[in-house]
């Protein structure tokens, strides 16, 4: 009997590339936004029993943008039957048709989270090429007063210095809590680059000097997934949002905690690593014993750990890294994680 050592907790379903935005640092990017890209109903459906046979009892419906997924209403309507929570991710531009947002509540996930990608009617067409400002945070507006108004804000250089602009665009949008996520990386046939991520030290002087103002707007309601290193950061900043329970770092691939889900049913281990599948369902698993040999196979196990390894030997002795792993692996795709660390443990005069 094989020995399963690593068993997910949390699932990610790519339910299709297409999308009605065209954000130019989503993950998607390297797909062209697809319209040909879609998971049947039928592989939905076979990949919805074996997560129930996983015992996982919640999963993250993803894109592209989910509300186009011709199959989206009942595919919530099997996941309602089965007991099993979901949560859509979504830019909630679609929720602005009022007959599709009725019929929508007739099928409805458990929770629906929003990504608000502008700060105004400029912002918005320049980033998601959509020319209906007002559409898109009725959108949005809808989502949050039926649900618990969780906005994600992905902080890039197009809203680089407007901050606190787009936090208050959220709050006037109805939300209830906010979170907001360094934009990372793309990768565009297999090469990693970050036109769109904000540099380090621009990054933490717009968050970190805003910070209190920040918390005013959202009385509280706010967390950061910094995705970087912690020690990049004021010492007095990252203590705060420890202990305001504000800081959301480490994710489902660092933990080895989740799986992702493609279009066509393979396995990829993180959104942006889409070209690289570890297998796929119903050709290399079709069942729980078959799926746990690959995630703790040699050859998986080979993938974590190359690239959870330390990003700079500073890293080994730091007492914070238990809390950011030194950042998001994707971003050392791109920058020099030794010289960022060192850099930032120099001006703290610890290097």
């Amino acid at each position: 009997m094989f020995k399963m050592k690593y068993l997910p907790k949390g699932a990610w379903i790519t339910v299709n590339r297409a999308c009605n935005f065209r954000c130019q640092w989503c993950y998607g990017v390297s797909s062209e936004f697809s319209s040909n890209s879609n998971l049947t109903y039928e592989t939905a459906k076979d990949i919805v029993y074996f997560l129930k046979d996983l015992d996982i009892k919640s999963l993250i419906i993803i894109g592209g943008e989910p509300t186009v997924w011709k199959d989206l209403f009942r595919f919530n309507d099997l996941c309602n039957s089965l007991l099993i929570k979901t949560t859509l991710v979504t830019n909630g531009y679609r929720f602005n048709s009022e007959s599709f947002w009725l019929e929508y509540l007739k099928h409805p996930n458990s929770q629906v989270s929003t990504s608000l990608k502008s700060y105004d009617e400029k912002s918005s067409l320049l980033i998601t090429k959509v020319e209906d400002f007002k559409g898109i945070n009725n959108g949005i507006r809808k989502v949050n007063s039926k649900f618990k108004g969780h906005v994600t804000i992905v902080y890039s250089t197009l809203i680089e210095g407007r901050l606190l602009d787009t936090v208050s665009l959220a709050m006037d949008l109805g939300a209830t809590s906010v979170s907001v996520s360094p934009c990372t990386p793309v990768s565009e046939n297999g090469k990693f680059s970050a036109p769109f991520t904000v540099e380090y030290d621009k990054m933490v002087l717009e968050i970190s000097t805003n910070y209190k103002k920040i918390v005013d707007l959202t009385k509280g309601k706010i967390s950061f997934s910094l995705k970087t290193p912690l020690c990049i950061w004021p010492e007095d900043f990252i203590q705060t949002i420890i202990a305001q329970k504000q800081l959301n770092t480490v994710c489902q691939f660092q933990r080895r905690s989740g799986i992702v889900f493609d279009t066509d049913g393979k396995i990829v281990l993180c959104n942006s690593m889409l070209e690289y599948p570890v297998g796929k369902y119903g050709v290399d698993f079709n069942d729980r014993e078959s799926f746990l040999k690959i995630l703790n196979s040699e050859e998986v196990n080979g993938i974590y750990n190359h690239i959870n390894s330390y990003p700079s030997k500073l890293c080994m002795e730091c007492n914070l890294f238990s809390r950011c792993r030194g950042g998001c692996p994707i971003m050392w795709t791109v920058f020099n994680a030794e010289e960022v660390i060192s850099s930032a443990k120099k001006r703290k005069g610890g290097g």
